[in-house]
């Protein structure tokens, strides 16, 4: 057992070496439920007027938190509850845009496209497609789901939020007798996350990913240290947090940003400039639950980001430095080199672009008296003769001689002439 504050209870899943690790003081889960407030929508004037004032310079401290506050439209709509699923969603897609494109199938993505090659003063993250239903709050439990089972297999525009929801209903945590049906606590959410991540890549937890999260509804400063450090490490945190004040205000939403020790997320809230970077402390006080997703694979390039403009369509991975994703970065072509021919190698940088240059022959290393090898980073080589010129040993420059690029020295035979490079030529 684990004593924080009040007393936790700590269980380890194993899963081929691997851990799934929890923290829990409570069996009761709180359901995570609210809906976007209405008394504090934006007005629209004023947002259109903030969005104008954007300039292409401003710049992020990470792609975690440029891709957050710009993530406004390209999610799912929190309807019937759904607040949960909308956090998975948002979840999903940063991985998806970050780590790997497969992550989310081709089918559910959501692009960010534009003429500028200035991701920032876009602000639109990529993501899902937003599927609104016009008065959905009105329809019956069976109509919404029913309205999500299609939109999850709409051939032209595939709703991943639909997805995630009508998963959730085969595991059985739709609550069709229930106000907001599509709430959820955050056990329901890890098991919908493992079905749809085993369902649609094959990914096995404990093997390709593990899950890290903590529940406690009697220890909220425990939770928000786990939040705070997480976030510091560079992980989106999946949060469940409430008002004690309002017992209906329990919401799950993506925590990403500390600053000054304040709390920042995306409350999953759509068309929000405010609610997309939120100082959740503006609304909620206590948290109840929080859980980080950690992917066992290496970064493989995306095609998340479009430029289209007079000069074609382009698409690009966020880690290019052909465009800004959170601040202008450049190429260094020395990451790695593989050979292509005699002449030509191809340079990489960190970020796994390349380009093709001529081999740079910088380095050498002695074969023989006559001769030596001359090598570029890519491991091309060519056996060249010595260049000498003359060597001082003990003040006399007749007897020894030393060539200019390996430095091998030797001692002329007597009577032997050789061409000398003096050093003041």
């Amino acid at each position: 057992m684990l004593f924080v504050g009040s007393i936790l209870f700590i269980f380890i899943i194993k899963q081929l070496s691997v851990q799934l690790l929890g923290f829990i003081d409570k069996s009761n889960e709180v359901v995570d439920y609210m809906l976007k407030p209405i008394e504090e929508d934006e007005d629209l004037s004023t947002k259109t007027a903030i969005n104008t004032q954007i300039n292409d310079g401003v710049e992020y401290n990470s792609f975690l938190e440029a891709y957050f506050r710009n993530l406004k439209d390209n999610m799912g709509e929190n309807i019937k509850g759904s607040c949960g699923y909308v956090a998975l969603g948002m979840l999903l897609s940063y991985y998806d845009t970050y780590l790997d494109d497969s992550i989310i199938p081709e089918k559910y993505d959501c692009v960010s496209q534009c003429t500028d090659s200035n991701m920032n003063s876009r602000k639109n993250s990529p993501g899902i497609y937003n599927d609104n239903i016009l008065f959905g709050q009105l329809l019956s439990n069976k109509s919404y789901l029913n309205e999500m089972q299609i939109k999850a297999n709409n051939e032209s525009k595939p709703s991943l939020h639909a997805k995630l929801i009508t998963i959730g209903a085969s595991l059985g945590f739709y609550q069709y007798d229930d106000m907001f049906p599509c709430g959820t606590t955050l056990s329901n959410r890890n098991k919908i996350l493992q079905a749809y991540l085993k369902e649609i890549k094959g990914l096995q937890v404990g093997i390709d990913y593990s899950v890290n999260f903590i529940i406690s509804d009697s220890d909220s400063n425990a939770v928000e240290d786990f939040i705070k450090e997480h976030v510091k490490q560079g992980y989106p945190v999946l949060v469940g947090a409430d008002n004690s004040n309002d017992k209906s205000s329990s919401h799950a939403f993506i925590a990403y940003h500390l600053e000054n020790d304040d709390l920042y997320g995306n409350m999953g809230w759509t068309n929000s400039s405010k609610y997309s970077f939120y100082k959740i402390s503006n609304k909620f006080n206590r948290y109840h639950s929080a859980m980080v997703l950690k992917f066992n694979f290496n970064h493989s390039h995306n095609n998340n980001y479009v430029v289209k403009n007079q000069d074609g369509t382009k698409t690009y991975c966020y880690c290019s430095h052909d465009i800004v994703t959170y601040k202008k970065t450049y190429h260094n072509f020395d990451f790695r080199y593989e050979k292509v021919d005699n002449n030509n190698h191809i340079a990489y940088c960190s970020c796994y672009d390349a380009r093709t240059e001529l081999h740079n022959y910088s380095e050498y290393k002695s074969k023989s008296q006559a001769l030596h090898m001359h090598s570029c980073a890519c491991k091309a080589s060519k056996i060249e003769q010595h260049i000498w010129t003359a060597y001082n040993i003990a003040g006399d420059f007749s007897q020894y001689v030393q060539c200019i690029y390996c430095f091998y020295v030797r001692q002329l035979k007597e009577g032997e002439v050789i061409p000398i490079v003096r050093p003041d030529n």
